[in-house]
């Protein structure tokens, strides 16, 4: 029994490039790549960034590996979104090092990739300095477990 499945992709969407990218998702999502389609806004991402795709029912943070070839009879999603705008997160020879271990420890890509990276690079509530709130003296009291950091007047 053979079933056929017909996609029909988005306009402005044309299956040119795909990329191989390692999703960081909870469950087993994070345990091997995938490939995704780009869309034309996203036509200048590079190996190496941050990006959203869609993963199920939800959206998932994913790092570009690099350009593959799109598979014959397979329509792809499209990535969803760049994360930053600064660039790739890892260099080349990083991303290759990064596959390597993943290979050799038989570790999901994704994990490896983020442990390469700086602890909270990647985390949806980074410190914003303009966001910042300034403690009343009993909510720095309550924070600290009641050490007084600051001097009573009296």
């Amino acid at each position: 029994m053979v079933i056929e499945q017909q996609i029909v992709l988005r306009p402005g969407m044309e299956q040119s490039r795909a990329v191989e990218v390692a999703i960081d998702a909870a469950g087993g999502g994070s345990a091997r790549t995938y490939t995704y389609a780009v869309p034309a806004e996203l036509a200048d991402v590079a190996p190496g960034e941050a990006v959203l795709v869609e993963f199920g029912r939800r959206q998932a943070l994913a790092i570009i590996l690099a350009d593959t070839e799109p598979p014959d009879g397979i329509a792809l999603k499209p990535l969803a979104a760049r994360v930053r705008t600064d660039g790739p997160l890892l260099p080349r020879l990083s991303l290759e090092l990064a596959r390597w271990i993943a290979k050799h420890y038989l570790a999901p890509p994704a994990v490896v990739i983020r442990a390469m990276l700086p602890p909270g690079l990647l985390e949806p509530w980074a410190y914003d300095e303009a966001q910042s709130v300034e403690l009343h003296a009993r909510d720095r009291s309550a924070i600290y477990g009641g050490f007084h950091l600051y001097r009573h007047r009296s």
